[in-house]
């Protein structure tokens, strides 16, 4: 079992290791602290993906959890000691020996030290990640560090980089807590015995959304948990979604009533003025750490408390003129306190999905992986979750680069996605594709999806990729490249992908011009940018004319009308219409037309066409067996329909001309707009798992 020495006594604090990726010599190291209760085994998820991104993922488990020492008599009574002094003592040595670990972690694996790439850049070093309520004893380091014997300080000044500070609540750094909020660790009317599970549930639930980190206190008392006023399993609190040995290994709600006690009884100026010291005044020895503050939107509320508290320190600091630590602030969307992510590329970008969960009891289900469309991201597809289990499917719902939750894209990545030159847009659009197969390969491997079998009756389990609307450019640009994989992702990626379902696909995503008889507002040009966002919501999601066909005939798309305009039949509300501005915004972005979104609409056809070509029409040979199940709907906006028969064509003729053309069933949705999934998702599945 790893252990590692952190006092003089001989205490031992346990960790679980990635290891060194790949042979690495310039790697970063990230020690994670973990929060309250919860401790270092909720984060092994991250591990598969830590060699891919050249890191080394290390896990404490603190004092007093499973694996390390517990706390002495002595210990315990000087952390609950009511002298402030006393308390001040205790908490400078927890912190210390945090800072104790990282030296004899450093020493031991020869981690790289770090080295100045360029301006901007660093490789190798330790970031230290404190999440939640482990921020005390982050902080409690960083706000100590000049008490550190001249060894330790000799090294880490060698070798600590970055302190990550994850979703801190307000204990962390000094605050109060309000009498107006409620915490139920501080629940009088309840038994001890019983806080435990009922904190459990409130600090992993997904609250009402905060556009900002907040100190309102009628703003952060009216928010509620989702779940129980909406029943959408898509905010179901992770406690809820977890199995009860799931959450007995990452856990350890017994710590109330030994060490756990001892933190709510601490002076709040003691938690202060370790914050202050840590960030506000921090000491020339490692003032060249910055810190980064990752809060998110759906957690509760003592962390955008805090954050705000932070941020505004921070200000009044550098403000005053004191050696104030450089902070950057992050905010992580539509994420509660435990946000699922999968890293797709090297850079440590990750991409934000919802996940219904494997179908209780079921060893054969199959993963429907749905690329979101342009501006409505996957928080649109919410309503099919509920009815995943009844079909023997898991549905996981994605959000792409530069939606909420998920990393925007850097200058650099911006610069290509809109260059002008073709080369350029081919290679960026190359990776946004691989970044899919990369999550795919993450996904199946840490979630242990069944792979796909045959059986009398058809086959079972592995993944089928439906990509709607301009998500299909993403789908394509995978496929279209998947001889690039590397071996590790193909070998994971072959025997789970099944099948690929282009649901309603656009123009765009075929590569073929739209005629100027159809109108769009993305390129009107009496229309602002932020406008063109907005206007584009309700013409997407209007019912159009029906179409008996999918076609190519100008005339016959132009001359469609919105049903709804001339007819004023409610149930021809384009869906936009049918949703509260709350909900719109939930599962929307219009300002991605203001950064990436922009990019789609200058990419030059031919990268869209040539990627089509090579998914469709002249498919790498180790994925043919990947069949195409192509639904378009007849109430969709024109692009739908020209998109579709274009297809359609394409591979009909590659097949007629003997090329290697994917085989593509077809099937036509009646009465239904662009947006059937949202409107009818029972039905919706219903005809998925029919022509699966």
């Amino acid at each position: 079992m790893p252990v590692v020495p952190v006092n003089k006594a001989g205490a031992l604090v346990y960790y679980e290791d990635s290891g060194v990726p790949n042979s690495s010599g310039d790697y970063l190291t990230l020690v994670i602290v973990h929060g309250f209760m919860f401790h270092g085994y909720g984060f092994l998820k991250m591990f598969p993906y830590a060699a891919s991104h050249n890191l080394r993922l290390v896990a404490l488990n603190l004092r007093d959890y499973p694996g390390s020492t517990p706390y002495t008599d002595s210990e315990l009574e000087l952390l609950c000691d009511t002298n402030p002094t006393n308390q001040e003592i205790a908490v400078r040595l927890q912190g210390l020996e945090i800072a104790t670990f990282l030296r004899h972690f450093i020493l031991a694996n020869d981690i790289p030290r770090i080295r100045e790439l360029s301006e901007s850049k660093k490789s190798g070093g330790v970031a230290v990640m404190s999440w939640s309520l482990g921020n005390v004893w982050a902080v409690s380091m960083f706000g100590n560090l000049e008490f550190l014997d001249a060894e330790t300080k000799y090294i880490l000044q060698q070798t600590l980089r970055t302190w990550v500070i994850y979703d801190p609540p307000h204990y962390s750094f000094g605050l109060p807590w309000p009498k107006s909020l409620y915490y139920p660790l501080l629940d009088e009317t309840m038994p001890p015995h019983l806080r435990p599970a009922a904190f459990t549930r409130w600090v992993s639930a997904f609250w009402s959304p905060l556009e900002k980190p907040s100190d309102d206190l009628d703003v952060l008392a009216a928010r509620v948990v989702l779940y129980d006023v909406t029943n959408d399993s898509a905010f179901q609190p992770t406690s809820d979604v977890l199995s009860a040995d799931e959450l007995a290994l990452m856990s350890a709600p017994d710590i109330v009533l030994r060490s756990g006690r001892a933190i709510f009884t601490i002076e709040e100026k003691v938690w202060w003025n370790n914050a202050q010291r840590a960030l506000c005044d921090s000491g020339p020895s490692f003032r060249h750490v910055n810190a980064l503050i990752l809060w998110c939107d759906m957690g509760p509320a003592p962390c955008p408390l805090a954050v705000k508290s932070i941020m505004d320190r921070i200000e009044k600091a550098s403000v005053g003129g004191s050696a104030a630590r450089n902070v950057t602030l992050h905010k992580i969307e539509r994420a509660n306190h435990f946000m699922p992510v999968a890293p797709v590329n090297n850079t440590g970008a990750v991409i934000h999905y919802e996940d219904s969960g494997a179908p209780e009891g079921s060893t054969d289900y199959l993963t429907l992986v749905i690329i979101h469309g342009f501006i409505f991201h996957g928080g649109g597809f919410a309503p099919l979750l509920p009815h995943a289990a009844a079909h023997n499917l898991r549905i996981v719902a994605l959000n792409l680069r530069d939606y909420p939750g998920s990393t925007p894209y850097t200058p650099f990545e911006l610069d290509r996605l809109c260059s002008e030159d073709v080369k350029n847009q081919e290679i960026a659009f190359r990776e946004q594709g691989l970044e899919i197969a990369t999550f795919l390969k993450h996904f199946i491997a840490s979630e242990h999806i069944p792979p796909v079998k045959e059986t009398v009756s058809g086959k079972t389990g592995g993944i089928a990729v439906m990509s709607w609307s301009l998500g299909n450019v993403w789908a394509i640009s995978m496929l279209a490249h998947t001889s690039q994989l590397d071996d590790e992702t193909r070998s994971i990626l072959l025997p789970a992908l099944r099948t690929w379902i282009l649901y309603d696909p656009p123009h765009y995503a075929a590569g073929i011009p739209l005629p100027e008889e159809i109108y769009f507002p993305v390129r009107d040009e009496s229309l602002t940018p932020e406008q063109r966002g907005l206007a584009f919501r309700r013409w997407v999601s209007a019912f159009w004319s029906p179409v008996a066909e999918p076609t190519e005939d100008a005339d016959i798309l132009g001359s469609r009308v919105i049903l709804y305009d001339v007819t004023n039949d409610p149930a021809l509300r384009p869906t936009t219409d049918c949703v509260s501005p709350e909900e719109l915004d939930a599962l929307s972005s219009p300002d991605v037309m203001l950064r990436s979104g922009r990019c789609l609409y200058t990419t030059q056809d031919k990268v869209w066409w040539d990627n089509a070509e090579k998914a469709l029409c002249d498919i790498d040979g180790a994925f043919s067996h990947v069949n195409a199940l192509l639904i378009w709907c007849e109430m969709g906006p024109g692009p739908c329909p020209l998109g579709t028969k274009n297809f359609m064509d394409r591979v009909q003729k590659a097949s007629a001309e003997g090329r290697a053309a994917r085989h593509m069933k077809v099937v036509k949705m009646n009465g239904a707009n662009h947006f059937i999934h949202w409107h009818q998702p029972e039905e919706f599945i219903r005809v998925l798992t029919k022509h699966l």
